[in-house]
């Protein structure tokens, strides 16, 4: 998180000031101490139907199994780009068929309801795990905690 503070305020000229500003702001805004973000660009070749989240089970996962289900949940609006050169409907050529895509922020409170933190000491990673209702296959991308 902060390496993208930085990233930003580098880009946007800001003085010390500025950036020292924009990380309290930050910090305030997405309850960093109390809640993990994790911003995710969900896309597909498919109909727009796929980036409907009631179709998705979404959670956190640790290595013991343990899952957490977001406290929170925030999404953008569904964008259609259509690549250069025009393209079908065609569902077997990813790279000439549109494609749909929207923004979701998930936010994980840091403290779950028993009291346990999310993280606990030993825990080295976890996954984000996408499920669709009903079926077994499972989408999933793992981070290391150093990074939490």
């Amino acid at each position: 998180m902060e390496a993208g503070i930085q990233e930003f305020a580098a880009l946007a000229s800001m003085t010390g000031i500025e950036a020292a500003d924009f990380r309290s702001a930050y910090h305030e805004r997405y309850e960093t101490g109390r809640r993990l973000r994790i911003w995710v660009n969900l896309s597909t070749t498919y109909s727009e139907e796929y980036l409907n989240l009631d179709r998705w089970s979404i959670f956190l996962e640790d290595q013991d199994g343990n899952q957490f289900a977001p406290s929170r949940v925030s999404q953008g609006p569904v964008k259609k780009r259509t690549p250069a050169g025009g393209g079908g409907q065609t569902g077997f050529n990813p790279f000439m068929d549109p494609v749909h895509s929207k923004v979701i922020e998930l936010f994980f409170d840091r403290i779950q309801y028993g009291g346990e933190p999310l993280s606990r000491p030993g825990d080295q990673a976890f996954k984000l795990v996408i499920l669709e209702w009903g079926k077994k296959d499972r989408a999933e991308g793992e981070w290391r905690l150093d990074i939490l």
